[in-house]
């Protein structure tokens, strides 16, 4: 699988659009695996991926985390809808519904594939499996995180969330992956009040000895921060990169590439 990040940052940048985003700033969280599968959709996404010469065109599914701004941006689905070769697979959570405010019309446009909190759907030739993620959406709507398994390579994608759920946990826990994104909003800030719904470094560091102390990673798995609040971070990408790799964790940044 090739992971292209089309954003690593988190609610700052709602509204910005792309030719705002200037040095030291980071769009909101995006993933592009492979060339057929997105991960959020937030506003700068498109816009970006065509700035650094991705063609987003073969894109067939769209995962929603869950509906917050900074995640899903109507225009963007429906801008995107409108430059792929096939309908789009729309995934989110069951209740997520509401609060996307889609019109009948907009409904015809897009497959509407309704999850629930612990559902594999085998999709085509990749596996999906949504688990509920530790973080709060409006109404009854569970935010969701994915783990996508394709070719014999399995990626655990955790942007936003705090911890896990006990039912994600207890689901990874009998799974081995190669690769896993992990919310990194906050920084070394222990008490931040962020502590259930996002991950700070000290939240981190346990979490990283857990998937490698239950085997649910090797030392040679790929883990990877992103999702990452500049405003809660004391240090720079740099900075923040050094930290990380004392955890032996990768730094996304806009941009960043990497193949599992």
């Amino acid at each position: 699988m090739k992971l292209t990040f089309l954003g690593t940052g988190a609610a700052g940048c709602i509204k910005t659009p792309e030719n705002e985003i200037t040095g030291g700033k980071r769009r909101c969280s995006s993933l592009l695996i492979d060339e057929d599968i997105l991960i959020d959709v937030p506003l700068q996404c498109l816009d970006f991926a065509k700035k650094i010469g991705v063609d987003l065109s073969k894109v067939t599914d769209v995962l929603l985390t869950h509906s917050h701004g900074d995640h899903f941006q109507k225009s963007s689905l429906f801008k995107l809808a409108e430059q792929t070769e096939k309908k789009l697979n729309f995934w989110c959570h069951k209740n997520a519904i509401d609060n996307l405010e889609l019109l009948e019309n907009e409904k015809e446009k897009i497959n509407l594939c309704l999850l629930d909190d612990m559902e594999k759907s085998d999709n085509r030739n990749a596996v999906i499996t949504s688990l509920p993620a530790n973080h709060m959406a409006k109404g009854d709507e569970q935010p969701l995180h994915y783990i996508i398994e394709r070719n014999g390579k399995s990626l655990f994608y955790g942007c936003d969330g705090g911890w896990f759920m006990a039912p994600t946990w207890e689901y990874m826990r009998k799974i081995k992956l190669d690769a896993v994104v992990l919310d990194t909003t906050v920084g070394e800030d222990a008490g931040n009040f962020r502590i259930g719904t996002h991950n700070s470094f000290p939240m981190l560091r346990i979490i990283n000895a857990a998937l490698l102390q239950n085997g649910i990673m090797d030392e040679n798995g790929i883990r990877i921060g992103s999702h990452i609040a500049p405003s809660v971070h004391e240090l720079d990408h740099e900075g923040t990169a050094k930290a990380l790799a004392e955890m032996g964790m990768i730094t996304a940044y806009d941009g960043f590439k990497i193949e599992i």
